[in-house]
């Protein structure tokens, strides 16, 4: 009989009759990636079979030595998995509504009914979930469906799948997907071809070679995850899939430190709170109380509500008008790839360099208008510009170890914690860095850390992130008329305390209009996002510093 049980909770085998044996098997999942419910489930794997080896010797059973090792074994594994978890865990946090925060191991993209806002209103829920999602988090969310609204339908029909073959499929059908898309989205480009003279996209696009098996799979996804569903006939490819935005997140080093909302609405509000309620000293009651005689003062917990506010980031790739559908397939993976690439370098300079639709902090050379650096204040600027404390000059001079402290120091709570820290730096800073006493390389580090993408070591027990974005600067950390752009810095942020809101994954459109006299087709990539501070910068309030002037 098939194992249906989640692949979290099959990390034990229970014993055989013949040994007894305890198989550890190979990690989480397809990546071997640990989660904290796998890390939970493991535990109590790890401690039943003590509890069963334990019994044995009490009946008066001899329990052979090599399956202590392998129960010794398990455990050094499971230890291995709890600390590599940690850095995972503290960066994939969002906020529960006060300074505790929740697990999130899914980016849920989940579209639920009450979420069909103008620009998903014609968009079948099925499809949405099934394009926009990753294999691994509609299962997560199939197991929780009404936490995150899914169909009840269609969760018990992800749930009675193999997950291995659920998984697969699901990837050929995205896959499929984007061809589709792209195809007929460059295709078409000509109103008067003979392939935009086909009709409509759906049409069109059934007149391609990689429909047939599209079709299917949708045919077959319609029937299994939704009851009294057609043969697919509403799973047309209408958005790229969420291989697309997993393949621009894979050129992410910075933004991939944050947590992920998902932007329910342009504009999104989420309510944090700033500061508890106060408790008092109070009076034992030895009696019958008279008016307020027992009462302590009333206190109201302080609430903040970031907004994050999306905005359209955009990128174009240009092909000869020549391409037919033959000489298209080998560059779709360069179309693919290029998007993400330019993606991943616009949302990277944003969130390092940004400055919100102005030029107050580098000057309109160095961000002009229409710059990726435009579309939301970065962390520079909410270091620098925000009358924080935690803006430090190190006078021209090298980095050194007091320097970081006082950094630290002068974060105030948001410096606290090491977990909570990672250091952000140039190649400038980098190379300062290295020389500190506190700087371990990765390989110093040891197999237990989980290592961060991008990151080239750990100081002082939080991770060193390397970004070619924390670019030289003037002596004050800005760019200003250009000159004298030599001195380095160094950024250390609370992961915990910004978020990146998602509002749309990237989507493709193609013209012929701005390269019309080149005879060229333009490709064009878009995404919606947004980043934002859950603790407004100020005087008082630094999530995240910054030592400039470095030399």
């Amino acid at each position: 009989m098939k194992d249906r049980r989640p692949y979290y909770a099959r990390f034990f085998d229970k014993p055989d009759n013949k040994s007894g044996a305890v198989t550890v098997l190979e990690g989480d999942g397809k990546d071997g990636s640990p989660t904290v419910e796998s890390i939970m489930r493991w535990s109590k794997s790890v401690t039943d079979r003590l509890a069963e080896l334990d019994a044995l010797v009490a009946s008066g059973r001899i329990v052979p030595q090599e399956e202590w090792d392998k129960v010794n074994e398990a455990q050094r594994q499971l230890a291995e998995k709890v600390h590599a978890v940690k850095l995972a865990l503290d960066g994939a946090r969002v906020p529960s509504g006060g300074h505790g925060f929740i697990p999130m191991n899914l980016r849920t993209d989940i579209l639920r009914a009450q979420d069909k806002d103008s620009e998903f209103r014609d968009l079948d829920l099925v499809y949405h979930n099934l394009i926009a999602c990753s294999p691994e988090e509609l299962l997560g969310a199939a197991d929780d469906a009404t936490r995150v609204g899914m169909p009840e339908s269609m969760s018990r029909g992800i749930l009675s799948q193999d997950e291995s073959s659920f998984a697969r499929r699901l990837r050929r059908f995205q896959k499929l997907n984007d061809v589709l898309l792209i195809k007929d989205s460059i295709l078409s480009f000509n109103p008067q071809g003979l392939y935009a003279r086909r009709g409509t996209p759906t049409e069109r696009m059934k007149t391609l070679r990689e429909w047939k098996e599209y079709e299917a799979l949708a045919t077959e996804f319609s029937r299994a995850l939704v009851e009294g569903s057609g043969a697919g006939a509403n799973l047309v490819p209408v958005i790229l899939s969420a291989s697309i935005a997993e393949m621009v997140e894979a050129e992410l080093r910075v933004a991939a430190l944050f947590p992920r909302i998902t932007m329910t609405s342009k504009t999104y509000e989420w309510p944090v709170q700033t500061s508890h309620l106060t408790w008092f000293l109070a009076t034992e009651s030895s009696g019958e109380a008279v008016g307020d005689a027992y009462a302590v003062a009333a206190s109201t917990p302080g609430i903040s509500k970031p907004v994050w506010t999306a905005v359209k980031l955009m990128g174009i790739s240009i092909l000869s008008s020549e391409i037919t559908e033959d000489s298209l397939a080998p560059a779709l993976p360069f179309i693919q790839g290029d998007m993400a690439r330019g993606g991943g370098h616009a949302i990277e300079e944003a969130m390092i360099n940004g400055e919100r639709g102005a030029t107050n902090m580098d000057g309109a050379t160095f961000n002009p208008a229409g710059s990726a650096r435009r579309a939301w204040s970065g962390l520079r600027y909410q270091a620098l510009m925000t009358s924080s404390p935690a803006a430090l000059d190190m006078g021209a001079v090298a980095l050194t170890s007091d320097k970081t402290i006082d950094l630290q120091e002068a974060m105030g709570p948001h410096g606290a914690r090491p977990g909570d820290l990672v250091h952000i730096v140039g190649f400038k800073a980098w190379h300062g860095m290295r020389k500190l006493s506190g700087y371990r390389t990765i390989d110093q580090i040891g197999n237990l850390a989980a290592v961060l993408r991008g990151q080239v070591g750990i100081f002082e027990g939080s991770p060193v992130v390397l970004s070619e974005k924390v670019t030289k600067m003037k002596t004050t950390g800005k760019f200003g008329d250009g000159t004298a752009l030599t001195q380095g810095s160094l950024l250390t942020v609370n992961i915990r305390r910004f978020a990146i809101g998602d509002r749309r994954a990237i989507d493709v459109e193609t013209s012929n209009q701005v390269r019309f006299l080149h005879d060229q087709i333009a490709v064009k990539g878009r995404l919606r996002m947004d980043f934002q501070p859950l603790d407004a910068p100020s005087a008082t309030v630094a999530p995240v510093g910054i030592i400039f002037n470095i030399a």
